[in-house]
């Protein structure tokens, strides 16, 4: 806690206390700022897999192609598509012993358009190293498909 005393007063002196809540406020703000203005899509999940917090992009990404309002404390495997619900459920599982899990994600737009996503899973920890959780990341990889696949045709 710092104090600093408030200058120029006449009626006797006035001490002013700042505490580490205001410095611990404007970090979690940059933490925001960083979170939300960035390519990639966080979510923060905890044990039971409910939804804690995630950025905009995060919330964007659900809603403009799966068409899904996320919501904070809904069980993310009601977002996975339902032929991949159990081997997300079992990347979950690995994840909250320990493990760090990537899987990939294809997402039909349109009869000729799929975007694809690389998703990261890792333990979610308190400062004491316990697992409280699970934190995905997930970027659009499409482009790099895409050039992929060209570079492939021309071999051939």
């Amino acid at each position: 806690m710092e104090v600093h005393p408030l200058t120029g007063v006449t009626d006797g002196e006035i001490v002013i206390m700042r505490s580490e809540i205001t410095d611990q406020k404007r970090t979690e703000e940059e933490m925001k700022l960083l979170i939300n203005n960035t390519e990639e899509s966080f979510i923060l999940l905890d044990k039971d897999l409910k939804i804690v917090s995630f950025n905009n992009q995060f919330q964007n990404l659900y809603k403009k192609y799966l068409r899904l309002h996320v919501k904070k404390g809904d069980f993310i495997i009601n977002y996975a598509q339902p032929d991949r619900k159990k081997a997300v459920m079992e990347i979950y599982q690995r994840v909250l012993k320990g493990n760090v899990e990537f899987s990939s994600i294809e997402i039909p737009i349109s009869e000729t358009e799929i975007k694809s996503f690389s998703m990261k899973f890792n333990p979610a920890r308190d400062n004491f190293g316990n697992i409280f959780g699970v934190f995905v990341t997930a970027a659009d990889i499409t482009e790099i498909k895409q050039a992929e696949l060209l570079k492939d045709l021309k071999k051939r």
